[in-house]
């Protein structure tokens, strides 16, 4: 939806990136963005985001995922991130998934020099915070 993208600019951010390889939430997005009145400040890409952040010259302060839950992609967009260079020094990835979707993540953040720095709980959704240590 962009919900959260959209809620950054809301609330100060510059611009928001938004990736997605579906059509149908690429729409979405746009649709928002324009109900929103935000479209001018939001970059609405649909790519597969393993060949988004090989191609991106950006680094982010902020990195909002959620992947589709029940795939356990969390760690390895963790992983891609680091290895394409695209997170800011100071930058933060935010992860959303179900518990089970960090299995691994210990190793990933050990190999690429970062770390859970917060973890909630809402509900049956887990809300993980990555930042370099």
């Amino acid at each position: 939806s962009g919900q959260l993208g959209l809620e950054a600019i809301s609330r100060g951010a510059e611009s928001a990136v938004f990736v997605d390889e579906s059509q149908a939430s690429i729409d979405i997005v746009k649709r928002n963005a324009q109900k929103t009145k935000l479209f001018a400040q939001c970059r609405i890409v649909r790519m597969d985001f393993t060949d988004f952040l090989k191609k991106s010259n950006d680094t982010f302060h902020f990195i909002f995922v959620d992947p589709p839950y029940g795939k356990k992609l969390l760690p390895e967009v963790v992983k891609k991130v680091m290895k394409y260079g695209v997170l800011a020094e100071d930058g933060l990835i935010i992860l959303e998934g179900e518990d089970a979707e960090i299995e691994g993540m210990d190793a990933v953040c050990e190999e690429y020099g970062v770390e859970i720095k917060k973890r909630y709980k809402y509900g049956k959704t887990y809300v993980h915070t990555v930042g370099r240590k």
